[in-house]
């Protein structure tokens, strides 16, 4: 079971990732310039991007949070992942220090009822 400590660090990682000096937040041109390097143009003039990773890899996934979200029915290798949360939060946050990401801000949908915000890295 992950405590409250542990659910409280886990958000202050997040909270802090944007505030780090490896994290850059290019402007949208900058960001379409830097994309465009690694995408096929069709013959409709738009972009393409093709990625290796397909989909989330489900056996390694686990959400951790209140009792209104966490998994019940854990497989051995996510009880594994619990159990060791201490040590991969410690991993975790010394990565999240050195890699270089890249941070934006997005709309997603346009309509006037709900257009959500979404904080991307």
């Amino acid at each position: 079971m992950i405590t409250s400590k542990q659910l409280e660090q886990i958000l202050n990682l997040v909270n802090q990732l944007k505030k780090q000096a490896n994290v850059t937040e290019p402007s949208t041109e900058q960001l379409r310039r830097q994309a465009e390097k690694f995408a096929f143009k069709t013959e409709f003039g738009n972009y393409n991007f093709v990625s290796t990773v397909k989909n989330r890899s489900a056996n390694l996934t686990v959400y951790v949070g209140s009792e209104d979200v966490v998994q019940k029915d854990l497989n051995s290798r996510q009880k594994d992942i619990i159990k060791n949360l201490p040590k991969t939060l410690e991993s975790l946050s010394s990565y999240l220090k050195k890699a270089p990401f890249i941070y934006s801000v997005n709309s997603m949908g346009d309509n006037p009822y709900f257009v959500p915000q979404c904080h991307l890295f």
